[in-house]
């Protein structure tokens, strides 16, 4: 699946690779280090931050206001 824009830095992780491989191997990030989910409508990343909770990382949030949300700001895409 391509994306056609993205949030800054941010890592595409699909859902469903949280099937395949495990969390920590699929963020790559130390488990300290803040992590931020979202996703189109803010449903599926809400369960990709609890799975990275579950695997140890510490500072999870949720961006809940969607993709959408986000592209319609003034805040930078790539």
């Amino acid at each position: 699946m391509k994306t056609l824009a993205a949030v800054p830095q941010s890592l595409f992780a699909p859902l469903e690779e949280l099937h395949e491989r495990p969390v920590v191997g699929l963020v790559g990030a130390p488990l300290d280090r803040p992590v931020v989910t979202y996703c189109t409508g803010g449903v599926r990343s809400a369960f990709v931050a609890a799975a990275l909770t579950s695997a140890g990382y510490v500072d999870v949030r949720n961006y809940a206001g969607s993709w959408w949300e986000y592209a319609a700001t003034e805040l930078p895409v790539e």
